[in-house]
């Protein structure tokens, strides 16, 4: 079984991509409800590990095999690259953890889609919409995660979104291939 990793800044349009396929099982951790019910602050680092907590766990459960081809929207580079930008989390904390998951073949049978682009669309999203000021330094930030982590072995494709149906087709067609 396969576990396919929707990644990248915000505005990119990763969930239109998720929900542009019917064939693989979606799922997108509320974060954003954890986060707001349970009062957490936005630069401490109990708020980081309660994401690293669930990336753990859903990563082993793909490596041992528990797991059905699954799409997340938003996975473990997220959780570390917002720990980066919300001063959660050190850069070398960050790479401590993924050298972990690494060390631990946690990313057995996980392929990374990075999706680049960024809309121009004016919207009203979530509790994070003031970090739309921040989508440079939040690619940066994804692109320096995904390159170590593909250095290291990691499968993963970079897609870019140009808001258009040929985007869209060729993601479509990645994700049919790698089933």
């Amino acid at each position: 079984m396969s576990l396919f990793v929707i990644e990248g800044a915000r505005k990119s349009g990763k969930t239109h991509f998720v929900s542009s396929q019917s064939w693989i099982p979606v799922f997108k951790f509320d974060f954003n409800g954890v986060y707001t019910s349970l009062e957490l602050p936005a630069n401490g680092d109990k708020t980081h590990h309660i994401g690293l907590g669930k990336e753990l766990m859903v990563q082993q459960l793909n490596r041992d095999g528990f797991l059905p081809d699954l799409m997340m929207d938003r996975g473990v580079i997220t959780n570390s690259v917002w720990g980066v930008l919300n001063k959660r989390v050190s850069k070398k904390s960050v790479y401590k953890e993924l050298d972990y998951m690494l060390w631990n073949g946690l990313f057995k049978n996980t392929f990374f889609f990075l999706i680049t682009g960024t809309s121009d669309e004016k919207r009203e999203k979530d509790v994070w919409d003031y970090m739309d000021e921040k989508i440079p330094e939040e690619s940066a930030l994804f692109l320096e995660f995904t390159e170590y982590l593909s250095e290291r072995g990691v499968k993963i494709q970079t897609i870019e979104n140009r808001f258009d149906a040929e985007s869209l087709s060729a993601f479509q067609t990645i994700i049919k291939n790698l089933k």
